[in-house]
């Protein structure tokens, strides 16, 4: 095979149907996939969405023949990564292949990568477009919220402030979005009504050329009760320097 002859580092398994390669994806884990559109017994678009169907992400490459664009945009559509046309210089046209391999396993590492440090974080993260709507929220934010990912990201995050806090949520925003970054204490309140007293940094941020705010929401229960306690020992001490007066 072109690629692991000029890329020691590939290994590449070749199989001459789609079925073949659904059975081999059972049992073994790749990369990515470079798929023909013809194929017997089921096509390149029937492979794809067959794996998109079972919630397999493995980035898929599809090779369609000229004058057939109609058959990459319904690739793309379906979740395909790239499609390279057949034709032209056949070693242009593997290395074009190569490159673009390296390039889609790259970025998938990274995002694995970022992935990975995103949900093992021990502080709540959230991803807010510029109304407080939920865009991306971390592990750490539905463990501690006790809601689902899917009813956050269906809110808002003044949905789940307490009252008192919720209504400086505009002002907080407008803060942020001006400044750039503003870090503010708040309390959040979990699925079963607890408060959480937290230390929230926001950020402005561009991602794809679109505004955003990346939130990172500290608990600071520890904290704030600590506070509490001394506030209180401070009470009796001054109540004591009155008795003894």
């Amino acid at each position: 095979m072109f690629l692991e002859k000029e890329h020691e580092q590939v290994e590449v398994d070749s199989v001459g149907s789609a079925k073949e390669a659904l059975q081999l994806l059972k049992d073994t884990h790749y990369d990515t996939i470079i798929s023909d559109y013809l194929m017997p017994s089921m096509n390149g678009l029937e492979f794809l969405r067959t794996i998109r169907n079972e919630g397999n992400t493995i980035p898929f490459i599809i090779f369609t023949g000229k004058g057939r664009e109609e058959i990459a945009m319904k690739a793309l559509n379906l979740g395909a990564d790239y499609y390279i046309r057949k034709g032209g210089d056949p070693e242009a046209q593997y290395k074009l292949m190569v490159k673009t391999v390296f390039q889609i396993v790259k970025s998938k590492h990274e995002k694995e990568k970022y992935e990975n440090l995103f949900h093992n974080l021990d502080e709540m993260v959230f991803f807010l477009d510029l109304q407080g709507n939920f865009l991306h929220v971390n592990d750490e934010a539905v463990r501690k919220l006790g809601y689902s990912k899917n009813e956050l990201l269906s809110g808002n995050i003044e949905d789940f402030m307490a009252p008192t806090h919720a209504i400086k949520h505009r002002e907080w925003m407008q803060t942020v979005k001006e400044q750039e970054a503003y870090t503010f204490k708040s309390k959040h309140v979990t699925n079963q009504g607890k408060k959480i007293p937290v230390e929230v940094r926001a950020t402005l941020c561009t991602l794809q050329g679109r505004h955003i705010i990346l939130c990172i929401s500290r608990d600071i229960s520890k904290q704030a009760e600590m506070e509490k306690q001394l506030k209180e020992l401070n009470s009796l001490f001054q109540s004591l320097q009155k008795i003894v007066r």
